[in-house]
């Protein structure tokens, strides 16, 4: 009896109605043309989804930097998602691909999809009005009706007589509102002028001039290669220091950037990995590694500018130790390391002006 597989179906965008089986245990989904699963949708990256069997279950894995959408919930680049049956998978605009998990029936999951997602009820039909009926409910011509006479008791040379009494009225209201504009006016000017002043003193007076890096400049740059590529026995040690890293990668600070830089420096030799398995644990140690670097330099750039100088002086160091990369010529101690460095060094020097 062959081995059951998992469905795609196609139940939005340009290829609603369409069915993909996933014949092997990784497949790549995208425009591209090597992909195993085409999608024809102009937004989807060539390269957009991977789904890969693992002993948990099959998941998915977003490539795109545009981002993949699961249930209403919005996922970046590299998040992994364990997939069950009847999940709806988003893709550029229109795109939605509903899971079917091995041995499931296709056509129950469909059947539950549609009963969640009924569709809109089509437009009325158009009824065509026969012109003699058109003319039967043809509104009545509108009648030009006489000026109103003026009211009883009131003749017309008085109305005359207050028209410039009116007039007179108004020009006094608008010369008030003018004086009250110039008013607001002059007070908006000096607000200005003082909020523009204190910026200055505030710019001057600045707790920081080292660069702030992003959370796309962290991520950047930890997915950067090593400057020095090893040999292939190199490489097989640096898997299995990585495998070991893996297995205690919480238990040591710098445990996770050590389990991450031997991941990578094997990939870069071998370009994949043997074990599927061992690639999503590379991509999981990643995704970690990249989250808790950029909620610690966030933390420690706030009480920066909190001028919590101590505190900060802490975080920074945290993060150093976060990343022990000790090669000068890596791309994360050149851009990342050095930086925590400067903003530790200013810290102590705040904290030694204080004293």
């Amino acid at each position: 009896m062959p081995d059951p597989r998992p469905e795609l179906l196609f139940v939005a965008g340009p290829q609603k109605g369409q069915r993909a089986v996933l014949m092997s245990n990784e497949v790549l989904a995208g425009r591209s043309a090597a992909a195993d699963v085409r999608l024809t949708e102009e937004s989807a990256s060539r390269e957009h989804l991977r789904f890969t069997r693992t002993g948990e279950g099959w998941v998915v894995e977003n490539l795109s930097p545009s981002g993949m959408v699961i249930e209403a919930k919005r996922f970046k680049a590299g998040k992994i998602i364990l997939l069950a049956t009847g999940d709806v998978i988003g893709v550029g605009r229109q795109t939605e691909i509903l899971f079917v998990g091995p041995g499931d029936d296709p056509e129950a999951a469909l059947a539950a999809y549609h009963a969640a997602h009924p569709q809109a009820p089509a437009p009325a039909p158009q009824v065509e009005v026969p012109p003699e009926a058109m003319e039967a409910v043809e509104p009545p011509t509108a009648q030009v009706q006489p000026p109103a006479a003026p009211p009883a008791g009131k003749p017309a040379q008085a109305q005359a007589a207050a028209a410039p009494a009116d007039t007179e009225a108004r020009a006094r209201k608008l010369k008030k509102y003018a004086i009250a504009f110039g008013i607001y006016v002059l007070v908006m000017v000096g607000v200005i002028v003082l909020f523009n002043s204190m910026r200055k003193r505030q710019q001057a007076a600045a707790p920081s001039a080292v660069p702030q890096l992003t959370a796309d400049d962290i991520e950047t740059i930890l997915a950067k290669p090593s400057p020095k590529p090893l040999t292939d026995a190199q490489a097989d040690k640096a898997l299995r220091d990585a495998l070991a890293f893996y297995a205690n990668r919480k238990l040591t600070r710098g445990g996770l950037y050590l389990c991450v830089r031997a991941f990578k420096q094997y990939q870069e030799v071998r370009k994949s990995f043997e074990d599927v398995q061992h690639g999503l644990q590379y991509r999981q140690a990643q995704q970690e590694l990249i989250e808790a670097v950029t909620k610690a330099y966030t933390r420690a750039v706030f009480l920066e500018q909190a001028r919590e100088w101590a505190l900060a002086a802490e975080e920074w160091q945290k993060l150093h130790q976060m990343i022990p990369e000790t090669d000068p010529d890596s791309p994360v101690h050149v851009e990342l390391v050095r930086n925590i460095d400067a903003h530790w060094a200013l810290s102590k020097a705040r904290i030694d002006r204080r004293r």
